[in-house]
């Protein structure tokens, strides 16, 4: 095997494979296992950041909706309360009570 150890001595050595997400219409470097978390997730959930040595990628934080909450208030028809107690309702009819929504 006269080629051999010279054969090994030329190969090249592996290049290591870049990954890139496109985030904010810049090009970030990342590693394999975060862009495959950013495809799941989706490329609109993520903002780029500038720090010292360079940007890092950050997940935006879910802004829970606001909860709607119903309030009681007077009506022209509506629920005739037991003494303005708004768990003992008695009858429907005028001039009552009814749930609203803020």
């Amino acid at each position: 095997m006269p080629g051999f150890y010279d054969a090994l001595n030329s190969l090249k050595p592996k290049k290591i494979k870049k990954h890139y997400v496109k985030i904010e219409g810049v090009d970030v470097e990342v590693n394999l296992k975060k862009k495959l978390e950013i495809q799941q997730v989706g490329e609109a959930n993520y903002f780029c950041q500038q720090v010292a040595n360079g940007m890092i990628v950050c997940k935006k934080p879910i802004v829970s909706k606001e909860q709607k909450q119903t309030v009681l208030t007077k009506a022209d028809e509506g629920v005739q309360l037991l003494d303005k107690n708004p768990f003992w309702p008695t009858v429907q009819g005028k001039k009552g009570y009814k749930w609203q929504i803020k």
